[in-house]
């Protein structure tokens, strides 16, 4: 079922993608990124999948703001989905960090203990999480 859900919010997002011209289509995409979040962006096989593509989609128009002042929001939206979504326990988090930490530069203190208190439930529950995916 959690695979499904994730792909039907893929797709859902990807519609939403390709018709955000219209007025307030930027935030029409977030609202979408996030309510998928809230569906399975907790889910341990999958959701890193609706995480890449929401940071890859704040990444991206990062390039397009027209003002020092949109950029620097923008930039700080991006960091920010950066350290939520390292703080959950994920497959492939450490690819996560690594990106993150190329695109960033630095990762701060409290991002970091964020990150290493998810890797260390990752691996309380991985064994489990394999199984429920096989």
């Amino acid at each position: 079922m959690w695979v499904l859900a994730v792909e039907v919010w893929l797709e859902y997002i990807s519609f939403c993608l390709g018709n955000m011209d219209g007025e307030g289509g930027m935030e029409k995409c977030r609202d979408i990124f996030e309510r998928a979040l809230a569906s399975c962006g907790l889910n341990v096989s999958m959701g890193s999948l609706i995480w890449d593509a929401y940071r890859d989609f704040e990444g991206a128009l990062i390039g397009s703001q027209q003002t020092e002042e949109l950029l620097k929001a923008q930039e700080q939206r991006y960091v920010s989905l950066c350290r939520r979504q390292l703080k959950v326990p994920l497959f492939d988090m450490e690819k996560t960090y690594a990106t993150v930490e190329q695109k960033l530069g630095e990762i701060n203190e409290a991002t970091r203990s964020g990150y290493e208190i998810a890797r260390k439930k990752l691996r309380e529950i991985e064994e489990w999480e394999v199984k429920l995916v096989s």
